[in-house]
């Protein structure tokens, strides 16, 4: 697509979104979108569409040879025209790269999510009085790299949307015989802990040792 609209065109919103390998829940793949520097108008033609987001070079970074919107701001562009729960997963996901990241290169202590948001925050916040802004605000709220998944996500969105306490995350238990687990979440003041994973999920693989083992940890 992009070489046959000419230059200063470059991936953008969920297809940039895409280009950056980040979680595909919910994004519309069917359209192609695009942003120009120094583009102004918005229009959908022939499976493109040419969003008047206002770029600048300093924007645009090379994926595959392909020209795309840099990842924050991907994710926010996407953030601000989805719903709250899919902004909440790819704001999700784009914060546990970074998390993977900085964990392979030993810098995970000095990993802040709280960080990472603001790079996204930043984008919405230029584009104030637009439909949508408020969404993705709420989105980069909700969202927390620590989930592993989008139906974990989903359940953050949950607790947000019916006032709930927001439980801990991928949290440490010390158990009784000395062993220690990790549970997805945990509502301390409730005690009340939930796994968002089932049985089924480890069922697949057909290992019996490996879904005795995996389902004696989620226990």
């Amino acid at each position: 697509a992009l070489a046959h609209l000419g230059p200063g065109y470059a991936r953008s919103h969920d297809s940039a979104a895409a280009a950056h390998d980040l979680s595909l829940y919910g994004l519309d793949l069917d359209v192609v979108h695009v942003a120009r520097v120094g583009g102004t108008t918005s229009r959908t033609r022939n499976g493109i569409t040419r969003h008047r987001d206002v770029l600048e070079e300093a924007d645009v970074v090379d994926v595959d040879g392909l020209r795309v919107v840099r990842a924050p701001l991907a994710v926010a562009q996407a953030a601000v025209a989805s719903d709250v729960e899919r902004g909440a997963v790819l704001v999700s996901s784009w914060i546990s790269h970074l998390r993977s990241d900085a964990r392979r290169r030993g810098r995970l202590e000095q990993f802040s999510q709280e960080e990472a948001k603001g790079d996204i925050r930043r984008v919405p916040a230029s584009y104030a009085g637009r439909p949508g802004t408020r969404t993705a605000a709420d989105a980069v709220t909700i969202a927390d790299g620590r989930c592993e998944s989008p139906g974990e996500v989903r359940v953050l969105v949950l607790c947000w949307r019916f006032d709930l306490p927001r439980p801990e995350m991928q949290y440490e238990l010390s158990l009784l015989d000395g062993r220690r687990a990790e549970v997805d979440f945990l509502w301390a003041t409730q005690r009340l802990v939930v796994e968002f994973d089932g049985r089924v999920k480890y069922d697949e693989d057909g290992d019996e040792s490996a879904r005795a083992t995996v389902w004696a940890e989620k226990r």
